[in-house]
Parts: C-alpha cells; structure tokens; sequence
C-alpha cells in the first residue's frame, strides 16, 4: 500500500489556533543544530543520501557562519563508524557517541544544551523512523521547541520516512527544509554574512 503523500495532509486541514500557537519562531541565539548519526556504515541503503548529506552540510555551514552551535552523535561508534567525513571537516561542533536511540538518552549532550542555553533545536540526520523521531519527540517532552529538517533526515525505505514525519507532525512538531532554516536563522538580508550564506543557498549539488 502506496503511503498518502506528506504534503497532501498538510494541506487537506487548516491549523487550528492552538496548532498555531505551539510553531516557535527560532533564532541564531538560542538554537543548536543536532547532526544525528551520519556515519560510516549507517549510511548504506539510504535513500537520496548524497542529496541528504549535501543539505546537511549546508545547514551546516549555514549554522558555523552564523555562529549556532553543531552537536554531532554517533550511534555505537565503535561498531558502526564515525560520522562521514564530508561533515567533519569542520572542528566548530561538539561530536558524542551514544547507545540510546535518542539523542536526548545522551547526558553529555543534554548538559551541553544546557550549558549552551539551548531553547531551540535544529534536527537533522538518519534515520527518520528511529534516532530522529525518538530524539525530536524526547527533546520536545523535555520543553525544547524541535524543528525537524525533512530534507536533510531519511531512512532507508521511503515510506518509513514518510510515517515518521507524518506523526512528527501530529505531535505538534515543526518540519521544515533545509533553506527555510537557513533563512529563519539569517532573518534577513541586511545580515553582515548573507552573501556567504547566499552562496550556502546557490550551491548545486553535483
């Protein structure tokens, strides 16, 4: 059975105003982004994954110009890899492993949000249906206003990705694209770096 597209029941229904109310607007002071889980040997199998690490790299990128903190996990590293390194050639983040599916099971990472003053959270990474959701459903229980990046997370089945941001989405949580949190966070083009980020948007993924 073909899954309804995503975009279909976002539009099939207006928000309510209570719906309205929980979309948090997020900012370069406040945010952190959160890489999920792009190693190695867990990439083997995703779908479009060159288009998903291209966009994370330039959320990325985005976030080092713009001055909001990178946290990087790794799922079981020793087992499964470190993070590609197309995403580590950058050493402005701060890289944890971890065992739990959820990124919030990690207490380093947790006392880093803290410490950080964390209210927003940027999530991208893999897979949807596992580390994503639980970590985007833990850190909202925990009082964070989550955004989850539809193009820079995936799975490796189509429609497990699809369910997974569906019920993001009925969760009350916020999904969005790789240029709408670019341009959230660069709020506008009077910005003294916007060319660079400018440059970040025109990219072509070759």
């Amino acid at each position: 059975m073909r899954i309804r597209p995503i975009f279909l029941d976002l539009i099939s229904k207006s928000p309510s105003k209570k719906d309205q109310n929980t979309i948090k607007p997020i900012n370069n002071k406040k945010t952190a982004l959160i890489i999920v889980d792009v190693q190695d040997k867990l990439i083997n199998g995703i779908i479009n994954i060159d288009s998903i690490i291209f966009n994370i790299k330039r959320i990325s990128d985005a976030c080092e110009i713009l001055e909001v903190p990178k946290l990087i996990t790794e799922q079981n590293p020793n087992k499964l890899g470190k993070t590609v390194k197309r995403l580590m050639e950058s050493n402005e983040s701060f890289n944890v492993s971890k065992m739990s599916f959820s990124c919030a099971g990690c207490k380093e990472l947790i006392k880093e949000l803290k410490h950080l003053k964390t209210e927003n959270i940027l999530i991208s990474g893999i897979e949807t249906h596992v580390c994503v959701i639980q970590s985007a459903l833990d850190f909202q229980r925990l009082g964070f206003n989550v955004q989850v990046i539809a193009d820079a997370a995936m799975s490796r089945r189509v429609t497990d990705h699809e369910i997974a941001i569906n019920r993001m989405i009925h969760s009350g949580i916020t999904v969005t694209s790789t240029e709408m949190a670019i341009f959230d966070l660069c709020k506008t083009a009077s910005h003294p770096r916007f060319k660079e980020i400018s440059r970040i948007i025109k990219r072509i993924n070759d």
